[in-house]
């Protein structure tokens, strides 16, 4: 591939409402727009969403709106944080042919790759905190709040 996806899910930046005060401390952020560097409609992508979000509510997970972008902001999807363990992400990740989801687990946010690849721990990369990080809790080092 030519596009560097490690790179680009390097430097997401995300966006969200404040997660309510009783939110875990570990969960997966779960993504179904165009996959492995496809180019969808806006129709397309949102339907994705919309199928996820079925799924994950008609599995009662505990869901919230989350967003990445990319460094310069001119690009994004919409996507869940979800609380689940990281086997049932990633394998969410795959059904719905994603190149890789996030995990957010101990205070580091990981790259866990999952098309690919047979199994969630084959591929897992630690994100280095951004140098200028604030301290909020959660995700704030990597995050720009609505």
């Amino acid at each position: 591939m030519s596009y560097d996806f490690e790179e680009a899910y390097k430097s997401t930046v995300f966006q969200y409402q404040d997660f309510p005060a009783d939110w875990p401390k570990s969960f997966a952020i779960l993504t179904a727009y165009a996959t492995t560097g496809e180019t969808w409609t806006d129709e397309q992508n949102k339907d994705a969403d919309q199928k996820l979000e079925a799924e994950l509510r008609k599995g009662d997970y505990r869901i919230h709106r989350i967003s990445g972008y990319s460094k310069d902001l001119k690009t994004h999807e919409e996507g869940w944080a979800v609380v689940m363990d990281l086997k049932t992400a990633w394998n969410l990740a795959v059904k719905y042919k994603q190149v890789a989801l996030f995990y957010y687990q101990n205070d580091d946010l990981l790259l866990v790759y999952a098309l690919g690849y047979s199994r969630c721990d084959e591929a897992v990369v630690k994100v280095p905190r951004p140098i200028d990080c604030k301290n909020a809790p959660y995700l704030s080092r990597y995050i720009k709040n609505k």
